[in-house]
């Protein structure tokens, strides 16, 4: 008999763009697991950022019920196939759903890619598991949905973040935190503001979930001292990667952007700023 959706083991990821997740979908698929019907090159799960990442979730935050009716047909899709999955959908609903999250990563190609695909062969992958760094956002619900999960949160070192580039979460999430870019600070500091938030939210959530199932993995750490880092994953996962395959791993960090924020001015950011970010585990010298 098949597990039900809600009981299967599911591995997740997720965390801020530009964190550094996808070196982590890299391990975790080199261990096995299947990481969805269609991925772009970072990795990501186009299957998730259609059915979650809408523009219209972004101005109103959706209601409990409705994230978990797409996290039903999330899972189908991810264990049976997409086919199957969308029969739960009203007619035309895909059609609405790809117009809600074009040019969010998923474009016409990447949806009859989706709508074509066929479901994983289970002889082929060890386990199930998705990247998305959206996925976050939804992780109240999604720890009530799939209590079996185990989610990895991934996070790089704030103030290194902030004078990213990256800020398409600000953009599409900040309402849901009550942080906007404003003409009072910075951009830089409104996306600390954002990181700070985020992962604030994500950890305190964590702290309600069994040890068992959630995983913090600061970036810098990894990039630092990737074996030690990499056998913790492994310890998380249950699962073992050969020497060869983490050396392999180990050519996919990008180490030059860690500690960037000491080549601008110290005023860039709030002392307060700094020792927030120094308080989630991050050297701020």
């Amino acid at each position: 008999m098949k597990p039900s959706h809600n009981q299967t083991p599911f591995v997740v990821v997720g965390g801020l763009g530009g964190s550094g997740t996808r070196v982590v979908a890299q391990a975790i698929q080199k261990m096995g697991f299947y990481l969805g019907p269609v991925l772009n090159p970072q990795l990501d799960n186009l299957l998730f950022t259609l059915l979650f990442k809408r523009r219209d979730w972004f101005r109103e935050f959706p209601k409990d019920v409705e994230i978990e009716r797409m996290f039903e047909i999330f899972a189908i899709a991810m264990l049976e196939g997409v086919e199957c999955a969308f029969e739960k959908l009203a007619p035309g609903e895909a059609e609405e759903l790809f117009e809600k999250t074009r040019g969010m990563g998923v474009n016409r190609p990447e949806f009859d890619a989706i709508l074509s695909s066929a479901g994983p062969n289970s002889e082929s992958f060890s386990g199930v598991a998705w990247k998305e760094p959206n996925t976050h956002i939804f992780l109240p619900q999604l720890a009530r949905q799939f209590p079996n999960m185990k989610y990895i949160h991934v996070m790089r070192h704030g103030l290194d973040m902030a004078l990213s580039g990256n800020r398409q979460q600000l953009v599409n999430w900040g309402n849901l935190f009550g942080i906007r870019e404003n003409e009072f600070e910075s951009p830089v500091q409104t996306q600390l503001r954002y990181w700070l938030a985020a992962n604030n939210r994500a950890l305190e959530l964590g702290e309600s979930m069994p040890e068992k199932q959630f995983f913090v993995l600061n970036y810098d750490a990894l990039c630092l001292c990737f074996e030690a880092e990499i056998y913790r994953l492994q310890r998380f996962l249950e699962r073992a990667l050969t020497s060869a395959e983490i050396s392999q791993l180990s050519k996919n960090i990008a180490p030059e952007s860690i500690g960037r924020f000491r080549n601008v001015a110290t005023d860039t950011f709030t002392l307060q700023q700094r020792e927030a970010v120094q308080q989630l585990g991050f050297c701020i010298e």
